[in-house]
C-alpha cells in the first residue's frame, strides 16, 4: 500500500501520521512517500522517517521526491497538509483587517482572514484532485487542511475523487471534557456535529447518565471557567458545548472580540495578543529548527499512537475493519438546517465501501443557528472559488459574524478591496464584477 503525504514537510503531523501507520502491524507492505515543494524541508523529513522505520521494528520503505505526479502515481492513500503564500500573504490574513479596526485570533477558518486563506489553499488542493484523477483515480484523498469546511465543500463539488476532511477538534474536545467532569474518555458517550472547528456535542453521556447539569454547575467555579472562557460562555448561552478552543470560537461568532470590554470579561488576552504579528520567517525559521532536531536524534522511538484518525481510517478501507470517525463531508441531507452545499462535521463509518456519513437531523436550538450563520459564510467562499467570481467572496465577507458585528458596510468593502489587492497572485481567472 502506498500513503503519499503532500506537503509533508510538516514537523507535527507527518511524523504523527506516520508513526500511527507503522505502529499498525497488520498493515502490511508500507509505502511511505513524502512530496514537498522545499528540498531541505523533505530531505530533512525523509532522514527523520527513515529513523522511524529502522528503530521501530516496522517492516516499511519511504521515498521522497518534489514532484508532486510523480508521488501521487498509483498511491492508494494520499494526505494534504499543505499552506499556500508567502508571509506577506498569510501575515495579510490578519494585519490588513486589523488596520481597518478588525481583531482576528487565528485567521484561518472563517472571517476575512478564512476567506483568503481558502482562496490560496484550495486551488492547490484542487490540483492535487486533479493529478489524482490522472494518476490513482481510486485513492482515498484525505485532507488536513485548513479551512477544512471551505476546502471540502469545494473539492466535493469540484471532483470525483473520494474525499474526507479531517480534524482532531472532536477528539480533544471530547478529552477535555472528560477530564474536566473526571469521568474516563473511553466510556463517554456522545454526539457531535455541526461544521468543523463549530461543532457542537449534542449529547455527552457517562453512564447512561446527561452530564450537562454537572458541567454547567462545574463551570459556576471561575477557575474551571476560566480554563475555556469562551466556549464555557458559548455553553452558558447555548446549553452545548463547542469543539475546537476559546481562541478559535472568538472570532466565530459576533459578540467576543470586537470591543474591549468583552476581551476583558473574558480574559481574552490571556491567550492572543492583538497588538503583534509574527515577523518575518519567524514561523518558518521555528519549522526549520524543529525539523533539525527531530532529523538529528540517534533514534526515533515511536511510543504510541496519536489522537489522530488517520491509522484508524486506512485499517477501516484496508482490512475493511469498520471504525467511526468524525469527518467533513457535503451536507447531503446530512443536516437538516444547515445549507446543503456546505461541509458538514459528522459521525462517518470507514469500511472496504469507502466513507458512510451519519444523518443527523435538526441541529438543535441556538447552537444550530450559530452554525448556520457560519455555513452560510463558507457556501459563499466557496462558491465565489468554484465560480471564479470575487463577487461571492466579497459577499461572504459581508455576512461574516464578527465582521459584521465591527465594521461599517464600506469599510468592510475596502478592507476586502486591500485583502484582494494583496492576493493578486492567487486570483488568475477569477472575475471581479465591482471592477
Amino acid at each position: 500500500m502506498k500513503y503519499t503525504f503532500i506537503g509533508a514537510g510538516s514537523p507535527n503531523f507527518t511524523t504523527k501520521f506516520v508513526g500511527d501507520i507503522l505502529l499498525e502491524k497488520d498493515l502490511k507492505d508500507t509505502n511511505i512517500q513524502l512530496m514537498d515543494i522545499n528540498p531541505e524541508k523533505l530531505e530533512l523529513m525523509h532522514k527523520i522517517i527513515q529513523n522511524m522505520i529502522d528503530n521501530n521494528d516496522c517492516e516499511a520503505s519511504v521515498s521522497a521526491t518534489t514532484d508532486r505526479r510523480k508521488a501521487l502515481k498509483d498511491s492508494d492513500v494520499v494526505i494534504a497538509t499543505i499552506r499556500s503564500g508567502e508571509y506577506k500573504h498569510i501575515n495579510g490574513d490578519s494585519s490588513i483587517p486589523k488596520e481597518f479596526g478588525m481583531r482576528q485570533t487565528v485567521a484561518d477558518t472563517n472571517g476575512p482572514g478564512g476567506a483568503f486563506y481558502a482562496l490560496r489553499n484550495v486551488i492547490v488542493l484542487q490540483d492535487i484532485c486533479k493529478d489524482m484523477e490522472d494518476v490513482c483515480p481510486d485513492a482515498l484523498f484525505l485532507n488536513y487542511t485548513n479551512p477544512m469546511a471551505i476546502n471540502m465543500s469545494v473539492l466535493q463539488r469540484f471532483s470525483p475523487i473520494e474525499s474526507l476532511g479531517l480534524c482532531h477538534s472532536v477528539q480533544g474536545t471530547l478529552r477535555k471534557l472528560s477530564e474536566i467532569l473526571d469521568i474516563p474518555q473511553e466510556e463517554v458517550t456522545y454526539l457531535c456535529g455541526g461544521v468543523n472547528h463549530t461543532a457542537w456535542f449534542w449529547r455527552f453521556e457517562y453512564q447512561d447518565q446527561d452530564m450537562y447539569p454537572k458541567l454547567h454547575e462545574l463551570i459556576q467555579d471561575k477557575e474551571i471557567f476560566d480554563k475555556d472562557p469562551v466556549r464555557f460562555d458559548l455553553m452558558k448561552r447555548f446549553h452545548y458545548f463547542p469543539t475546537e478552543s476559546s481562541k478559535h470560537h472568538s472570532e466565530y461568532h459576533p459578540y467576543y472580540i470586537k470591543n474591549d470590554e468583552e476581551c476583558d470579561r473574558l480574559n481574552i488576552n490571556k491567550f492572543v495578543n492583538f497588538k503583534t504579528n509574527l515577523e518575518d520567517g519567524e514561523f518558518e525559521r521555528e519549522r526549520m529548527k524543529e525539523l533539525r532536531e527531530m532529523a538529528g536524534r540517534e533514534k526515533f522511538i515511536i511510543e504510541k499512537r496519536s489522537r489522530e484518525y488517520l491509522s484508524g481510517i486506512i485499517k477501516g478501507y484496508v482490512l475493511d475493519e469498520p471504525v467511526r470517525v468524525y469527518g467533513s463531508i457535503l451536507n447531503d441531507g446530512l443536516v437538516d438546517n444547515l445549507p446543503s452545499n456546505c461541509a458538514v462535521e459528522v459521525p462517518i463509518y470507514v469500511d472496504r465501501n469507502g466513507f458512510n456519513p451519519t444523518p443527523l437531523g435538526v441541529m438543535p436550538g441556538g447552537a444550530g443557528a450559530r452554525t448556520a450563520a457560519v455555513g452560510n459564510f463558507q457556501v459563499l467562499v466557496a462558491e465565489g472559488i468554484l465560480q471564479k467570481n470575487l463577487k461571492f467572496i466579497r459577499e461572504a465577507i459581508l455576512v461574516d459574524p464578527n465582521t459584521s458585528a465591527t465594521l461599517q458596510v464600506d469599510e468592510i468593502e475596502k478592507m476586502t478591496d486591500a485583502l484582494i489587492e494583496r492576493n493578486k497572485p492567487f486570483l488568475d481567472g477569477f472575475i471581479d464584477p465591482r471592477i
